[in-house]
């Protein structure tokens, strides 16, 4: 998805390269006399059904290039990334490193190949398995639940559908565009677990406080909204989200310097290939700050959409 509209929108110049391989010295210029420019990618690591739907309606990419041989035909993340080479530990996030260092889009977003946004209006074939999401969502509200369920639920139950959604989605979004400075998936909620209670569910929590503690260190406009034992919570899973291109890059300055900065001390060649993953779920959980961090500083609009699951390869 790359395309124009006759919208104002805010662009920026003057982008250099910092001391962590980071985008600095951003400078925002209003300019509201250019068409708005939309760069929609889809994030791969193999051949999957979904690539000839994605294709023509998006922009695919695929990551971890410099260690695979592997050519999937498609734009790579070798070209002006500098962090192919540790997509087995970056995940997706060797493609933002990618589009950051190369994309002049105004707005730029990120999906996977088995997960995506849908718009508001779902197909009808899925709109039942919505309505049973929703009702299981009402009854673990009333049980005041440890985590509420919006969209993990629902998955395209075929290519047909596939196609339709993704073209709704496409038209969806030239209909909103430029109304929004971010759109992320509906978040689980955590009422009775920390964001530290719920990352160590599944993950060394010791890493989890190597990221937080660096990050208000090197970031110290982020401390007031770094609050790991507050109760409740949220998380946007997956990595998939929709920013205007200044927070986009403001978004990856920060993470990405911190990361590099706790990268030495996580001792990845010693972990499992999931444990190896640590850095794209610490990005998981820090876009959750970095949205109410943008949201009191910058009063940004906040739109949040169903994401489906689309792996029919799984």
């Amino acid at each position: 998805m790359h395309r124009t509209c006759p919208h104002g929108i805010d662009a920026l110049s003057n982008v250099t390269i910092g001391a962590y391989g980071t985008l600095e010295g951003v400078a925002i210029q209003c300019l509201t006399d250019l068409p708005m420019t939309f760069e929609l990618y889809t994030i791969h690591h193999k051949r999957d059904a979904q690539l000839p739907t994605f294709k023509r309606q998006f922009i695919p990419m695929q990551v971890g290039c410099a260690t695979s041989d592997l050519d999937l035909g498609i734009r790579r993340d070798d070209q002006h990334g500098t962090l192919s080479a540790r997509n087995a530990n970056f995940c997706e996030l060797t493609g933002f490193d990618e589009v950051a260092r190369s994309s002049t889009a105004d707005y730029v977003g990120f999906m996977h190949y088995r997960r995506m946004f849908t718009a508001p209006r779902p197909d009808p074939l899925m709109l039942r398995q919505t309505h049973i999401a929703l009702r299981r969502l009402s009854r673990w509200l009333r049980g005041k639940p440890q985590r509420t369920f919006r969209h993990k639920r629902v998955a395209i139950p075929d290519l047909t559908v596939l196609n339709r959604e993704a073209a709704t989605l496409n038209r969806h979004l030239t209909r909103i565009e430029g109304r929004y400075d971010i759109l992320t998936p509906y978040p689980f909620i955590y009422q009775d677990m920390s964001q530290r209670d719920e990352y160590a569910g599944g993950q060394n929590p010791a890493y989890f406080d190597m990221f937080m503690d660096r990050l208000g260190k090197l970031h110290p406009e982020l401390a007031p909204f770094i609050n790991t034992t507050a109760r409740p919570h949220t998380c946007y899973y997956g990595n998939i989200f929709i920013m205007r291109r200044d927070l986009f890059l403001r978004y990856w300055d920060i993470l990405l310097s911190t990361l590099l900065d706790i990268a030495p001390d996580v001792p990845v060649e010693q972990m499992t290939f999931q444990e190896g993953r640590v850095f794209g779920y610490l990005a998981e959980r820090f876009l959750a700050n970095f949205i109410d961090y943008v949201s009191a500083t910058q009063n940004i609009r906040h739109r949040m959409l169903n994401v489906v699951k689309c792996d029919f390869d799984a």
